[in-house]
């Protein structure tokens, strides 16, 4: 967000503003050409599991398949022991 002539202008992430555009002209440290948005995109595209931390399916040949669990939830049901609860 910026203001022109006292107007306020929102810009979004992803939005394509041409160099001939006012908020381009007041602005321009806040933008990139396309081409590095798009590699920028293009590189989290193709990481996404890296970046979830998704574990490995299946062990290679010799290994053993390390397995993690989640903490355990408790649940906020109605009264009673949820499972997994010590009684």
């Amino acid at each position: 967000m910026t203001r022109i002539g006292g107007a306020r202008v929102s810009i979004h992430i992803g939005d394509l503003v041409e160099d001939d555009e006012d908020v381009y002209k007041v602005r321009p440290e806040a933008f990139e050409p396309v081409e590095e948005y798009m590699a920028k995109r293009r590189a989290r595209r193709a990481a996404p599991t890296a970046r979830r931390g998704v574990e490995q399916a299946t062990a290679n040949p010799g290994e053993q398949r390390t397995v993690t669990r989640p903490p355990a939830r408790r649940g906020r049901g109605k009264g009673g022991a949820q499972e997994g609860d010590k009684q």
